[in-house]
């Protein structure tokens, strides 16, 4: 089976980035926690803003100077620290990509590291039987799993 990857365009090349194994992932993981926790930890306290008030968003300034610089500059790293072949080109992609590309290449990276995506399940469960389909039914028993077979038929 062909390993799972994602095709990233980083200034004007684009790259494979292909899926870490379980072990590496969960380091990956890992660090992804504890060097954007700070982040985590600031998004519940965001003032509540009324974003068509300019003086509103004054209260919004010192937030935003952290995820525009510190954070964005973590996610960057951490897109690097999950790719080697991103690793290899580090210092082109430096100089010719746009944060953007990067910002929208992490996200992929994300995408492709959370197994409880909807979409990413629905294809796992639909697999190469994809007319099967499981349903829960309630017998006298109690509860019980049940595999139906349904076509997609025109």
């Amino acid at each position: 089976m062909p390993k799972e990857h994602i095709t990233v365009e980083l200034g004007d090349r684009t790259f494979e980035i292909e899926a870490l194994s379980i072990r590496s992932s969960k380091v990956w993981r890992q660090t992804f926690a504890e060097r954007l926790q700070p982040l985590f930890d600031v998004l519940p306290t965001l003032p509540d803003v009324d974003i068509s008030k300019p003086e509103e968003l004054v209260k919004l300034l010192p937030i935003l100077q952290g995820l525009l610089t510190t954070y964005l500059d973590d996610a960057i790293d951490l897109l690097f620290e999950y790719s080697p072949i991103l690793q290899k080109d580090q210092e082109w992609i430096g100089d010719n990509a746009s944060d953007k590309q990067a910002i929208a290449a992490f996200v992929g990276v994300l995408k492709m590291t959370n197994p409880f995506d909807p979409e990413v399940l629905k294809d796992a469960m639909s697999g190469p039987g994809s007319g099967e389909t499981f349903s829960k039914s309630v017998s006298r028993s109690g509860g019980s799993r049940r595999r139906s077979s349904k076509t997609n038929s025109p």
